[in-house]
């Protein structure tokens, strides 16, 4: 479906090119703005959205960098079952 279709918010960040299997390592500043804990929340979610599970690691470098790290969990959510 083309996006002019889609209602909605439209998303800011690349996430379908973050989610192809690849491990990222995304720089606050570069990559994306805001606090980087609400960023991982951000990216769990929309990895979420898609059926996919990720691994996030963030941090602050030595140098006041502040990263996040994601990369492919090898498990699917179409297979899992969804408590409450």
């Amino acid at each position: 479906m083309p996006n002019w279709v889609r209602q909605g918010r439209r998303e800011t960040y690349p996430y379908d090119e973050w989610f192809d299997g690849q491990v990222r390592m995304l720089t606050r500043g570069v990559d994306f703005a805001q606090d980087r804990r609400g960023m991982a929340h951000r990216i769990r979610s929309a990895a979420r959205a898609r059926d996919f599970l990720v691994s996030i690691g963030h941090r602050e470098m030595p140098n006041g960098t502040e990263v996040i790290v994601v990369g492919p969990r090898i498990a699917s959510l179409a297979g899992r079952q969804h408590t409450q």
